[in-house]
């Protein structure tokens, strides 16, 4: 069983639909001392305490879990209020915090147990080279098509090492374009081109010379990628997004949201879903 004790707003709504999918979720809108107390003797694999405000930050709930219950593994999910409180100090202790946006690099291997790092009494996102090694594996065994759409070469050649690795892992390699946004434009929905499996869209088109103005922008993009890849797997990249983008950019057409700076877990969870 997966607890969840908090505030189920904005963003961390988002957070809790996912959490349910991975199997029983047991809910509690109240994060209280008694609350925790009721759902910790149910013994719980994972405990979530959901935090929609740095003012409901649960100082004493944190105490009480880690003196009465050490053993059941919990974590602190944030709103996008948090991106400026880590900055502060607020929340830096031992325990794990994760914002609702952390999904595939965060939120999924905690809940499944499948990175390490993220069980340590000091938690990191940092993964190892074996991690690393495993993703780069996998998506060199993976026989599709993808592209990646960024004005920054680093960015772009970056995710590409990400999702090609290694091709003499593999006869059937991933097939990855890198392309900056004039690139992508300019060949999208020619019928010589064929449909790609996946698209990767880079926030580095937003603010750039001949890229995407603001978040409007991105939306058009979004829907006329999906006009012309119906069935495309679309995901967004960027940097510490908020709640009301990510729902406009859904609303648009994109599937999946990874958040930079990204170490490529994320993209490993995606494509072993896929």
């Amino acid at each position: 069983m997966i607890a969840w004790c908090g505030s189920s707003s904005d963003g961390l709504s988002w957070l809790r639909e996912r959490c349910s999918s991975l199997g029983n979720l047991q809910s509690d809108k109240s994060l209280s001392i008694e609350a925790l107390d009721a759902i910790c003797h149910q013994h719980p694999r994972r405990l979530i305490l959901a935090v929609d405000n740095r003012l409901s930050f649960p100082v004493a709930e944190i105490h009480y879990l880690q003196r009465t219950w050490p053993e059941i593994p919990w974590a602190l999910a944030v709103g996008s209020w948090f991106d400026g409180s880590r900055r502060t100090g607020i929340g830096a202790g031992s325990q794990l915090s994760l914002p609702w946006y952390r999904w595939w690099d965060g939120w999924k291997p905690w809940l499944s147990g499948s990175q390490s790092e993220l069980l340590n009494p000091w938690p990191r996102m940092v993964p190892t080279s074996d991690l690393i090694t495993a993703h780069r594996q996998h998506a060199a065994s993976s026989n599709s098509t993808g592209i990646i759409i960024s004005n920054c070469t680093q960015s772009g050649e970056g995710w590409k090492a990400a999702l090609e690795g290694n091709s003499a892992n593999s006869n059937q390699p991933a097939t990855v374009q890198s392309l900056t946004l004039s690139q992508f434009q300019s060949q999208l929905g020619h019928a010589t081109t064929p449909a790609p499996n996946w698209i990767l869209w880079d926030d580095s088109s937003l603010n750039t010379f001949a890229g995407l103005e603001c978040m409007s922008d991105v939306c058009a993009l979004f829907s006329l990628i999906r006009k012309h890849y119906p069935n495309v797997l679309l995901i967004a990249a960027t940097s510490m997004p908020r709640w009301s983008e990510w729902q406009e950019w859904m609303a648009s057409g994109a599937n999946e949201l990874l958040v930079k700076p990204n170490h490529g877990v994320g993209l490993r969870e995606i494509f072993s879903m896929a």
